[in-house]
């Protein structure tokens, strides 16, 4: 489906770029799995563990990246076993497919990433906010260290 790998690769690959791991959020590898994380992780030397958004949750995952850090790995953990799978849910994959497509989306610090977010699929444009209100547009400055 869609790639949040484009966003990421933007944020490692800036020059000005300090991020040393990260938590991924379990909500999306409940659905998507973790297996897009891999590649990332050895490309940019960065660990990356799923979390859930339990406080525990949360503070075991940092403690595993650091861990990571310490040690000089970079790899992909799963804190969050009990809801996530590597593969995720073929199930919920297969929805997502149905109801959304890949659009070109803004980030924030990061602008505009071609076919790195999703919109309502054709099929479901009624539904679509986007579509059916009036929006403007807010932009802001982006430092040139974000």
């Amino acid at each position: 489906m869609c790639s949040f790998r484009r966003p990421w690769e933007a944020l490692l690959s800036s020059p000005n770029c300090r991020v040393q791991g990260f938590l991924a959020a379990g909500h999306v590898c409940a659905v998507m799995g973790y297996e897009e994380y891999f590649p990332l992780a050895k490309k940019y030397r960065v660990p990356i563990v799923v979390t859930g958004f339990e406080p525990l949750d949360i503070l075991y995952g940092i403690l595993m990246v650091v861990q990571q850090l310490e040690s000089g790995r970079a790899e992909v953990e799963n804190q969050y076993a009990r809801a996530v799978r590597r593969e995720g849910s073929q199930p919920a994959q297969d929805l997502m497919r149905k109801v959304f497509k890949i659009v070109h989306r803004k980030w924030r610090g990061l602008n505009e990433i071609p076919r790195s977010g999703l919109g309502l699929a054709d099929a479901f444009a009624s539904f679509d906010a986007e579509k059916r209100f009036v929006w403007w547009t807010i932009t802001s400055k982006n430092r040139p260290s974000a």
